[in-house]
């Protein structure tokens, strides 16, 4: 991890080969590594750039290269703070490029769906995402952003339907704060409140945790703790950003002239229960590694 020496073998590489497709690759994520994101961004351009002007014979075997170059540009162009509208539509052509040169990768079409969820484009979102969860069908980040997305349409039906593809023991807490999500749509506050208790107790440094368990809370007129969690998510973001969480200042005096007390709501003993209990024998385990194989 001698970033600085790697970037310098890397530059010296390109300046023998210049046109290496996979040197611009290289010496980008260098510079990433060593602090250095305009420098990558440079590199990856002139990178794609070269894999533009070769012919269709020369670009096949470049394509999981391209691919990679084209996630690297879009992860710089949408990391950026004060990031310009020309800049995610860059981005946006990376990803669409990136995923139509490696159809059978489904990170790139999860990638591109993505980034169409931020945008709001939702039903171009969903068919990229319906793409990757037909390459990756038990994937659970694909299926929680295609969740997401049929609950942003409104659909909130469809997307606790899809969330319950996911087993229980691999729903951790952004997935059980989607969950949660759903339940607030539909209506089911302290279902939400209790997924999210159990969000919170498994990830408390979180501001938007805090936000959304304040948001149950004032459904079912608990205003006491509505206003501390929204307390602690001020806190927590002020320590994040260095500023205060407006939103979640106004809401708490919005609810402090506007609710009476009401009382409080234990969530003691709130997890969800676990559908079935498996047992199994461990048939292998690698001591230095640190992982092994049980067998029900």
């Amino acid at each position: 991890e001698q970033w600085d020496q790697a970037v310098t073998a890397y530059e010296r590489a390109l300046q023998l080969a210049p046109k290496w497709v996979k040197a611009h690759l290289a010496l980008g994520q260098g510079y990433e590594s060593a602090g250095q994101p305009e420098r990558a961004l440079e590199t990856y351009r002139k990178g794609l750039q070269l894999y533009k002007e070769f012919s269709a014979d020369s670009r096949l075997p470049l394509v999981t290269i391209y691919g990679k170059l084209c996630h690297r540009t879009a992860e710089i162009l949408l990391a950026k703070s004060n990031r310009q509208g020309a800049e995610v539509g860059e981005a946006l052509q990376c990803l669409c490029e990136g995923a139509e040169a490696t159809p059978n990768d489904a990170n790139s079409w999860y990638r591109l769906g993505n980034l169409l969820v931020a945008l709001g484009r939702l039903d171009e979102a969903l068919g990229y995402l319906s793409k990757a969860e037909a390459l990756a069908p038990r994937t659970e980040y694909i299926l929680h952003k295609l969740a997401q997305a049929h609950l942003k349409k409104g659909n909130a039906e469809e997307a606790i339907k899809i969330y319950g593809r996911i087993p229980a023991h691999r729903q951790v807490p952004y997935i059980l704060r989607g969950i949660a999500q759903c339940s607030l749509a539909k209506g089911q506050h302290m279902d939400a409140a209790r997924r999210l208790h159990q969000v919170i107790e498994k990830e408390p440094g979180k501001f938007y945790h805090y936000w959304d368990f304040a948001q149950a809370l004032v459904a079912l007129k608990a205003r006491d703790q509505a206003i501390e969690a929204l307390e602690t998510a001020n806190r927590l973001f002020e320590k994040e950003h260095g500023k205060s969480y407006k939103r979640a200042v106004e809401k708490a005096e919005e609810i402090r002239s506007t609710l009476p007390p009401g009382e409080r709501i234990s969530f003691q003993n709130s997890s969800i229960p676990v559908p079935a209990i498996c047992f199994g024998t461990v048939t292998k385990y690698d001591q230095d590694r640190g992982f092994g194989f049980i067998k029900d």
